[in-house]
């Protein structure tokens, strides 16, 4: 499955239509695709029906921006939700129409907002640019330790960390955040699920993604050495990575690997299949 995720409704970050990358989804062999656009619930309804259309399970989901507590002059830092059920998917756009009302560029969420809008939610750490990935960054550890027990808190077994196994422009970075965040969920309890972070459908689609950045005025450089490995790949392409970029870090990475790649599975499994069964679409007159 690949679970976070970004399409066109990224604003000149993401690329792809939802029914593109959920047919080349299903070509890939996955059986659930998840949505996570930077600070929006854009196309999550038409993700829904083309994940319907080629018989792939559909997450709904939100990389919001998240800070303690709120403070101005902060965009806040990445964090990952995605409902469960329909009552998720209406805390998604609950905690989007609260973050709103004290926005910085984002709407913010709070621990406040999590703790009063958590249900239905599964939660994961996000990327580099996460609150617990920052932390291990720069080795602020009991930070680290501190979100992760109020997270757990929070959700419950619900939370999960994100190790992502692609390289990033800041050379080494990535590498060396993916093993504290591994060593500090087993210390804690938490299991850990394997993401792409994929910002576009094909490997050949990266001359066009490029030319979004381009025309977004933004630094290109960073941008290849960042983006090139974010297209949609396959399961198996994910743990052949992981084992590549850290087979000198652990002793059993494949089974490491595979064992990530499980947890996203029972992610997949505590979704419901139709969260929008109920539902009546209501067209303006």
């Amino acid at each position: 499955m690949d679970l976070h995720r970004h399409d066109e409704c990224s604003s000149f970050d993401g690329f792809g239509k939802p029914r593109e990358l959920a047919e080349l989804a299903k070509e890939l062999g996955h059986t659930a695709l998840g949505l996570s656009n930077h600070g929006n619930t854009n196309n999550l309804v038409q993700h829904y029906f083309a994940c319907k259309e080629f018989g792939i399970k559909p997450i709904l989901g939100v990389e919001g921006y998240f800070l303690p507590k709120y403070k101005e002059q902060h965009r806040g830092y990445h964090l990952c939700l995605f409902a469960k059920n329909h009552q998720g998917y209406h805390n998604l756009n609950v905690l989007q129409y609260e973050g709103e009302k004290i926005k910085y560029y984002n709407p913010i969420w709070t621990f406040d907002m999590l703790e009063k809008y958590h249900d239905g939610l599964i939660c994961s750490s996000a990327c580099i640019a996460g609150y617990l990935a920052q932390c291990l960054k720069d080795d602020k550890m009991e930070m680290a330790r501190k979100f992760v027990s109020k997270m757990v808190d929070i959700f419950g077994d619900d939370f999960y960390i994100e190790i992502q196994p692609y390289k990033i422009s800041e050379e080494g970075l990535q590498e060396r955040v993916n093993v504290a965040a591994i060593k500090l969920a087993k210390k804690m309890g938490v299991k850990c699920i394997m993401t792409s972070d994929s910002h576009r459908g094909a490997k050949e689609d990266f001359p066009t993604y490029l030319k979004m950045h381009e025309i977004a005025g933004h630094d290109l450089e960073h941008i290849r050495g960042t983006y090139k490995e974010r297209y949609m790949p396959s399961d198996e392409e994910l743990v052949q990575r992981f084992i590549k970029m850290h087979k000198s870090d652990f002793k059993a990475s494949e089974d490491l690997a595979r064992g990530m790649i499980n947890n996203l599975f029972e992610i997949e499994n505590r979704v419901e299949e139709d969260i929008f069964k109920d539902l009546k679409q209501t067209l303006p007159k």
